[in-house]
């Protein structure tokens, strides 16, 4: 039986908190049963200590994911709730105002502190600042900061306050804490939320990663993708783009609330395809013969059935379309699926959006550096990841990753239909043009701007991006 006074060492609350936290974010034993794979029998030995959860299995990983999430999330609930701090006198005894930022007060340096290091090109000013009484909501427009933005600000001060103005190693610092304060800002944007999203949904085994290869079942569509010589002039001068905030614009996706439920699709005498819901789809993708644009599905030489994410069969529904009549519409033999909301993280987007607006506007990289650490990383750990243990939602890491390229494509089909050649494609960011792109995007470092990473010439049997 396991020791109750504390977790074992890969994170299993003791058994005297199993229950507990259970009960707290209000689930059954069948429902915490259905999660992680076993009998509601099973859940409730757990939770008494008749028997422990098998040491190195799966359903052992999806229980501590599961309980050490609830925890967490508690925790930053709780804090939220705390009294907010103010500047009318001392702290109160036992606020914890440096680890949560809950009440957003900044904390004056210590007279014990450390000099200043010697100043540099890289580093900023620090200078202690007044407590601030924190207002829920966003920014909007010339309205004053969200709570999300003034934590961001808050975050960065301390940062710089602590090393001494030293840009380089706040930055570090911030980008060490990304993956926490990530999942504490989307705490904060989803209060007024319409659903309460199921944070850690059993998932089909097709999303395991299969024995000897890199992946799981799941098709992504990124392209790596360059024009044939019988579309790119020879000698033309390309120009290569990278296109801002792919992933922060990724975010503004169509995702699946709930556990994911299996049924037929039409070409197997399912229902037809319902866009409020959203998920994964086996499909057969439609033959595509443009030769100056790139497939909506990537770089696939395989013929035959593949499973897509939401935002990839969107894409070849809408390049089928009468308005598009680029292709045949994908034929749908299976889908896991769930109701949708492409509104899931749009409070978390705008938060990130806001924060890296205003920093460009201050031309301040530390606060820019942080942002894109936090929506980088939230992606990249929001599946089964050992640095998020919150959020296990690897349906959602690849449909927003999906979601980017089906961004970077369009962008690819509004330029060739305004009149460029589009040389080739790579990635989420990466767009090769030749012609005046300036007449279709704008220059910048804003989120629907785009920058040159670089020119070249184009010679006769050379990759686009070469």
């Amino acid at each position: 039986m396991l020791d109750a006074t504390g977790p074992v060492d890969d994170g299993l609350p003791a058994v005297a908190e199993r229950r507990r936290l259970r009960r707290a974010w209000k689930l059954t034993q069948d429902q915490v049963a259905v999660k992680v794979g076993v009998s509601r029998e099973t859940v409730s030995g757990w939770e008494t200590g008749r028997w422990e959860p098998e040491p190195g299995s799966k359903p052992r990983a999806l229980y501590v994911h599961l309980l050490t999430g609830i925890q967490k999330r508690l925790e930053v609930r709780e804090a939220a709730q705390q009294p907010q701090t103010r500047n009318d006198g001392p702290t109160a005894p036992g606020a914890d105002t440096a680890s949560q930022n809950t009440a957003h007060a900044e904390r004056a340096p210590s007279a014990a502190a450390p000099p200043p290091r010697v100043p540099s090109s890289k580093r900023y000013a620090s200078t202690s600042r007044p407590a601030r009484q924190v207002r829920p909501g966003r920014a909007s427009g010339k309205d004053a900061p969200g709570e999300g933005e003034l934590f961001i600000a808050d975050r960065v001060h301390e940062a710089l306050s602590e090393n001494g103005g030293d840009a380089e190693a706040a930055i570090a610092d911030l980008e060490y804490k990304a993956i926490p304060d990530a999942m504490h800002l989307l705490e904060i944007s989803r209060r007024t939320g319409r659903y309460d999203f199921t944070y850690h949904a059993v998932l089909p085994p097709i999303f395991d990663k299969k024995p000897g290869r890199e992946g799981n079942d799941i098709w992504e569509a990124r392209p790596k993708w360059s024009a044939p010589d019988a579309v790119l002039p020879p000698g033309a001068e390309v120009t290569a783009l990278d296109v801002n905030g792919a992933y922060l614009s990724a975010l503004k996706a169509h995702l699946p609330i709930g556990t994911l439920e299996h049924h037929l699709g039409p070409a197997e005498g399912g229902p037809a395809y319902d866009k409020r819901r959203s998920g994964v789809h086996l499909i057969t993708p439609p033959d595509w013969h443009h030769e100056a644009l790139p497939n909506p599905i990537g770089n696939r030489e395989e013929p035959g059935r593949l499973w897509v994410t939401e935002s990839t069969l969107r894409l070849l529904q809408r390049c089928s379309s009468p308005r598009y009549g680029l292709c045949e519409e994908p034929l749908i033999h299976e889908s896991w699926t769930s109701g949708e909301s492409e509104g899931l993280l749009e409070g978390l987007r705008l938060t990130f959006a806001a924060a890296r607006k205003n920093a460009l506007e201050k031309d301040d990289e530390v606060t820019l550096a942080y942002v894109k650490a936090m929506y980088a990383k939230f992606v990249s750990t929001a599946g089964s990841s050992t640095y998020n243990r919150e959020l296990n939602r690897q349906d959602w890491v690849h449909i927003i990753r999906s979601q980017a390229f089906a961004n970077l494509w369009g962008k690819a089909y509004k330029a060739h239909t305004n009149g460029l050649t589009v040389a080739g494609i790579l990635g989420t960011d990466e767009l090769h043009l030749i012609g005046d792109w300036q007449t279709v995007f704008t220059e910048g470092r804003d989120i629907a701007q785009v920058k040159i990473k670089n020119t070249y010439t184009l010679t006769r049997g050379e990759a686009a991006g070469a």
